[in-house]
């Protein structure tokens, strides 16, 4: 299986929007989503810089998504540093907000993101890590411009793909 993987967005996503890694020289088209899957016994060199750190970093975060809803707290008590995942993953920009909240989908999907408290309800950009108890890797994809409402058949579909 490849480490990576471009797939046709569903046509029901209308308006969801997905990105590459932000140090992936590879292009990413307008239609399509891009699934990076990286083996935790490995990190392989083929794919960018952010991606297998991102890999590494997630990795204790195997088996939590059992759970719904805000994993943030669990995640920390597992010695996770969310802040240094939201910088592998957005690079040195400086110009996002940074994800500041771990979001489980059971069985298999966590999303970090920022869920505004006054606008719950406005879409989000979220990096979405598929990782299930016992993984030996973890899928992750770039998402943005979802209603925290969609996240759980974003959720169903893409960590479907494994």
């Amino acid at each position: 299986m490849p480490y990576s993987e471009d797939i046709a967005i569903p046509a029901d996503w209308e308006g969801l929007r997905f990105y590459a890694a932000h140090d992936d020289p590879e292009p990413l088209a307008p239609d399509m989503l891009r699934l990076y899957r990286v083996p935790l016994a490995e990190t392989p060199a083929a794919l960018p810089a952010s991606v297998r750190q991102q890999a590494a970093l997630a990795a204790p975060l195997a088996g939590l998504a059992a759970t719904p809803g805000d994993v943030t707290a669990a995640a920390r008590a597992r010695g996770v540093d969310l802040e240094a995942l939201a910088r592998a993953g957005f690079g040195p920009v400086g110009k996002y907000t940074m994800p500041e909240t771990l979001l489980a989908v059971p069985p298999a999907a966590l999303f970090h993101t920022r869920i505004a408290p006054d606008r719950p309800d406005d879409p989000v950009t979220a990096t979405l890590y598929c990782l299930p108890a016992g993984a030996e890797r973890v899928t992750i994809a770039y998402v943005g411009h979802v209603p925290p409402a969609t996240l759980p058949a974003v959720a169903r579909a893409l960590c479907g793909q494994d």
